[in-house]
């Protein structure tokens, strides 16, 4: 990565490039080192190539990249690139929950997922949140609600469901990101989702999924089959 911050007139000659192809072809012909490059261009001037492929190669892919919370970023990126960065996930974040919020959940699946993602890939420590939906499956909010150790976060059923009622929601998600990488839910993790579903059915309150964002990935356990 040195060697190609030394040589700034060929770094501006390859954004140059780069803007050209996307005037010509559209911001869609670019692959995400590219898209990363030329945003960086403003905060960071002709080194932005070089900091955009070390960010992707530090954080893994670009939604963990746009996620990383401003103390990790400050690691690879300077102060004026980390905030850019920032303000790019906080109105990614905002557009997405917008989204969420006129529109059923369920019929927004790629949406929901860019959206966990945005908000959850790069925690480092295990989070359990909550997407509480209104009777026609919009978002009404989303609330963290534990925040335990690299690889556990606890779930509490009855606090979930007396958040619920609190927000009048007619249904909700639950989402855990998994800082340690492992896509497979444990067996605690479904039996503790089985008991939320059916606490939820007594109460009316649907319990659509659990979905689990661990290494770039959106895992559904609907999906698996194990509710």
């Amino acid at each position: 990565m040195g060697a190609a911050y030394r040589n700034p007139l060929r770094e501006g000659e390859a954004l140059a490039d780069i803007r050209r192809r996307a005037q010509a072809a559209g911001p869609e012909a670019l692959d995400a080192r590219e898209c990363l490059a030329l945003a960086l261009r403003r905060a960071t001037g002709v080194q932005a190539g070089p900091l955009a492929a070390a960010l992707l190669q530090r954080f893994g892919s670009l939604p963990e990249a746009l996620g990383a919370p401003p103390s990790r970023l400050a690691e690879v990126a300077p102060a004026p690139a980390a905030l850019e960065i920032a303000v790019w996930r906080e109105l990614f974040r905002k557009s997405h929950e917008a989204e969420l919020r006129a529109r059923p959940v369920l019929s927004s699946g790629a949406v929901l997922q860019d959206y966990v993602r945005a908000v959850l890939a790069a925690e480092t420590r295990q989070q359990c949140r909550a997407l509480f939906l209104d009777a026609r499956n919009r978002l009404v909010r989303d609330e963290r609600l534990t925040c335990g150790s690299v690889d556990h976060a606890p779930v509490y059923p009855r606090e979930i469901l007396r958040r619920a009622l609190e927000l009048d929601a007619a249904a909700l998600i639950l989402v855990q990101n998994r800082p340690a990488g492992q896509v497979e839910p444990t067996s605690e993790m479904v039996a503790d989702t089985r008991s939320l579903v059916d606490a939820g059915a007594v109460l009316r309150i649907a319990v659509h999924d659990h979905l689990l964002v661990a290494d770039g990935r959106v895992v559904s356990l609907r999906a698996r089959g194990l509710l």
